[in-house]
């Protein structure tokens, strides 16, 4: 293949000394393997998500490693590339009986028995200093711990050593919840550490009872975290847009306001020009919003005529009180930003203040401003708005 031939006389000039690339030629096998991993798994990313063009080029980034490792073992004299195509045609025909022997006509779950017989069968020829003793033999260290769990537990359940079913896995994991507890309880943060190990082992134990992959359904629940999140981002992107053009329109309307109360420069039509320009008093007995800004403290709002342009962000409702006459919400409060203080509000009326509420707090507030709507609503206190006059 022109191409394969091609490729190989890349990496042996990259890898020339005097001539070839610097950062190449002073990798070896075990600087090089990162990348091997991370070449994979960019392979089944691109799948996940789908993209064949993605899948084709990060399929071209894995063959590079695989021809890397092949040319640094040439150099060694241990093996090349041609080698390696050789090894694995050999053990496809090996492990295909049933398509290139005479073993024809098994069913899936009978070809998965021949290559376990197939795969023992090749360990017990290599050396013991190679595949080393006993059942659990030849699982790579380098998996990712999910992965490796879940063999070396299909790897025990081949010679007795599992759980009788699901159940009695989810016994176990309520176990290790309980240990963790305790550890927990006890301070002990490694203690607490290998516990969640624990657990986390048998977690990968009742997917596989279930027949479920516990690498694959994490990786799953990753991308649903992500694109929830990315979705909450957005959502929070569109409410601040609003609030800024909200904003924006509030301090037009208020410069509006002033221009419209200034008084002419020669004087004609012009009623006590101070007062024009000064914001109405706020209604008698009431007071303004008390708006302190150090992140932490209690902020107290009571209705006001005239109210402030503020925007609070608030981190929770502390208290919320209805006298038969007043409404009283204190919160705690992590930034105010004073958008147009004491200035003149005309047209519509606007609250006093407007929340930014984390969920919980938002519930709270939602049902006790159900109670005490209620509430006021039995005390005669509501009434329909006024119609607009013209």
């Amino acid at each position: 293949m022109p191409e394969i031939d091609r490729l190989l006389a890349i990496m042996a000039a990259l890898r020339t000394p005097g001539s070839g690339c610097p950062w190449d030629l002073e990798q070896d096998f075990a600087s090089i393997a990162p990348y091997t991993i991370e070449e994979a798994y960019e392979v089944a990313d691109a799948i996940t998500r789908g993209n064949l063009a993605d899948l084709r080029e990060e399929l071209g980034d894995l063959l590079l490693q695989v021809v890397f490792h092949a040319r640094m073992a040439q150099e060694e004299g241990a093996f090349d590339f041609a080698d390696v195509v050789a090894s694995l045609n050999e053990k496809l025909i090996r492990r295909h009986p049933h398509v290139f022997g005479d073993a024809k006509g098994l069913t899936p779950r009978e070809v998965e028995g021949l290559w376990e017989r197939i795969k023992t069968q090749e360990r017990m020829q290599k050396p013991k200093r190679e595949t080393g003793e006993g059942a659990l033999a030849g699982v790579p260290v380098a998996l990712p711990a999910l992965t490796r769990a879940l063999k070396l537990q299909v790897k025990a359940g081949r010679v007795g050593f599992d759980w009788n079913d699901a159940h009695a896995v989810l016994d176990k994991i309520r176990e290790e919840i309980s240990e963790t507890e305790a550890e927990l309880a006890r301070q002990d943060t490694a203690a607490a550490g290998g516990e969640i190990g624990d657990l986390l082992f048998a977690v990968v134990n009742l997917a596989r009872h279930i027949g479920v992959d516990a690498e694959a359904a994490l990786r799953g629940t990753n991308q649903k975290f992500e694109r929830r999140f990315a979705a909450m981002e957005g959502s929070a992107t569109t409410r601040k847009g609003a609030r800024d053009e909200k904003r924006k329109t509030d301090e037009d309307e208020a410069l509006n306001a002033n221009e419209q109360k200034t008084p002419p420069e020669n004087g004609k039509g012009a009623a006590n020009p101070g007062a024009a320009a000064s914001a109405p008093a706020a209604a008698p007995g009431t007071d303004r919003p008390a708006i302190p800004t150090p992140a932490g403290q209690t902020a107290t709002f009571r209705y006001v005529d005239r109210p402030e342009l503020v925007e609070t962000f608030a981190d929770s409702i502390t208290g919320m009180f209805f006298d038969g006459q007043s409404l009283r919400i204190e919160f705690a409060v992590s930034r105010v930003d004073e958008i147009k203080a004491n200035a003149p509000i005309t047209g519509r009326r606007y609250p006093a203040c407007r929340l930014v509420l984390p969920p919980v707090a938002a519930m709270e507030l939602i049902n006790r401003m159900q109670q005490i709507g209620a509430a006021m609503a039995k005390a005669g206190l509501l009434r329909s708005p006024e119609a607009p006059k013209t």
